[in-house]
């Protein structure tokens, strides 16, 4: 019942115009997170990917990955991490410990985190 206000709250927005952008995405990430909703994990996901990779925000990926563990895609979390370094933004700390908290084999969060660049101190 939840997820169907939530749903009608996005589709409202939208069809008065409204861009969600980020936003919109942490928002419907960390409800996927909190309540391991499939559902939720797709439309997050959709609006991630209408997001253009410069407008995305850090935080935004952490969202993401956090949703994506909820679920059990570990490989995911991983990929973001990628994607987000990819588009020149460097993983945060936080942003690896979500990496590490999802993926089972911890060998391939340190292999990825050799690859990354460094975040500053």
């Amino acid at each position: 019942q939840m997820w169907a206000r939530m749903e009608l709250i996005m589709s409202n927005a939208s069809g008065h115009g409204v861009e969600l952008g980020v936003r919109g995405v942490a928002v419907c990430a960390r409800f996927a997170k909190l309540t391991c909703s499939g559902p939720a994990l797709v439309c997050a996901w959709q609006m991630f990917r209408a997001v253009p990779p410069r407008a995305r925000t850090p935080s935004v990926y952490l969202e993401m990955m956090g949703a994506l563990g909820a679920v059990g895609n570990n490989e995911g979390v991983v990929g973001l991490l990628r994607v987000a370094s990819k588009h020149g933004l460097i993983p945060s700390p936080a942003m690896l410990m979500a990496a590490i908290e999802a993926n089972p084999d911890p060998q391939t969060v340190l292999q990825l985190h050799a690859q990354l660049p460094a975040y500053p101190k």
